[in-house]
């Protein structure tokens, strides 16, 4: 299973962010697990918070990353908390009725209140601040916008239609007729995060493996899981892999689901801002978010060169990179410093809803959140670690049998 490393292009967040190297030395093949986890980012870090807290000392619980701490896309991203899924909430009624859409708003509603529960505990805030959303649209997408906003309003999520004349001038600039304000929404420095939840599922006894790949695995009845982990075996009740981008590598069945899809990001130096929050834009295919030091996060643009972006190889693209240092000169108001230029891997799936749910006798998966993971990957966590831990059912609108039939 190939991944990229922190050393390839970091980002911001990896630059800034303090790993706890500790839990991250290879230390002795483990014995037979209640749980392995497969996988280095929030997912991973998510569910092994979530487990073991749940498990209270019961289970054994190991994870196991390729890599160092949040090394893929939940360190390469923009760090949005947002409510719902990648899709505005109009497009995911219309995919899998109102009750299911709910369901799934539900969970990202309850994720932010993880966020603030684990930092809370932790004694910092990581960046985590609720200054609401901003989304922009694009001339098609009033009707949908429109509808989002009010089946928001009526299913008690608060969301408003602005008027252009209330957006500020620079963003009124770039012709996007339409804007929404969401007020529960926000933002967090991912790496911090993810280091906080692997702090403390460490001290709850999971156990963190580094450089440990996971080359893949079989069921065998009555006994376990086998893991191929670096040359070595590792036999587990119960495995989740959430390596995202490249479930396909350790599930075949996936390879056409979860389809590996390259994001471009940028971050300046200080800029004028008048407004503090993150703002989405022409069908996500723009995002940035002023951060408190007065830098900007600049990524998205994948429109220009899309047969480019639909790769797994983690490069630079510069035609995409021009136009976000294009596009950050003109929310600044003028020439910006380029701090950091970086890409990330993100898992995208043909509905961009994840997927969550058993792929095998005691396999699971959990991934695929098409570039909307900070926003759900602490809910999906808990989902998973209830279903394995008490039982509690995984929402039908996420399994993966949505898209094949599992073997």
């Amino acid at each position: 299973m190939r991944s990229p490393t922190a050393a390839d292009l970091p980002s911001v967040w990896q630059h800034e962010a303090s790993v706890p190297a500790a839990c991250w030395g290879r230390g002795p093949t483990p014995a037979p697990v209640d749980l392995a986890i497969v996988g280095g980012g929030l997912t991973a870090a998510w569910l092994a918070y979530h487990a073991s807290r749940r498990a209270a000392g019961r289970w054994a619980i190991a994870a196991f990353s390729d890599g160092p701490l949040a090394h893929g896309a939940s360190g390469r991203n923009a760090g949005f908390v947002l409510g719902g899924t990648s899709e505005l909430y109009a497009t995911l009624v219309g995919q899998v009725g109102r009750p299911a859409a709910r369901e799934l708003l539900a969970l990202s509603q309850q994720n932010r209140q993880f966020v603030r529960t684990v930092l809370r505990a932790a004694g910092h805030g990581a960046e985590y601040r609720e200054t609401g959303s901003l989304y922009l649209g694009a001339p098609d997408e009033g009707e949908t916008l429109a509808h989002t906003v009010q089946w928001l309003t009526e299913d008690g999520v608060p969301a408003e239609s602005l008027p252009l004349s209330r957006v500020p001038a620079r963003l009124q600039s770039l012709g996007l007729p339409h804007a929404a304000f969401f007020p529960e929404d926000g933002a967090v420095q991912p790496v911090q995060l993810a280091a906080t939840l692997v702090r403390q599922s460490e001290g709850a006894g999971v156990s963190w493996y580094a450089g440990a790949r996971v080359d893949g695995w079989a069921v065998q009845e009555g006994v376990g899981v086998r893991l191929s982990v670096g040359g070595d075996h590792v036999w587990a009740k119960r495995v989740v892999l959430c390596t995202n981008a490249w479930l396909g590598q350790l599930v075949p069945a996936l390879a056409d689901v979860v389809r590996p899809t390259r994001g471009q990001v940028l971050a300046t130096g200080p800029v004028s801002l008048d407004y503090a929050y993150p703002v989405y834009a022409d069908h996500g295919y723009l995002y940035w978010r002023p951060r408190p030091n007065g830098t900007l996060v600049l990524g998205g643009r994948r429109d220009l060169d899309p047969d480019a972006e639909a790769t797994d190889t983690l490069a630079l693209n510069p035609r995409i990179q021009a136009a976000l240092t294009a596009l950050a000169s003109r929310l600044a108001g003028g020439p910006v410093t380029v701090a950091h230029r970086w890409a990330g891997i993100m898992g995208f799936t043909p509905d961009r809803r994840p997927v969550v749910g058993a792929v095998a006798p005691g396999v699971w998966v959990a991934g695929g959140f098409s570039g909307h993971g900070v926003a759900m990957t602490g809910a999906v966590g808990d989902l998973v670690a209830r279903h394995l831990l008490d039982g509690a059912p995984l929402p039908r609108s996420l399994d993966p049998g949505r898209f094949y039939a599992p073997a």
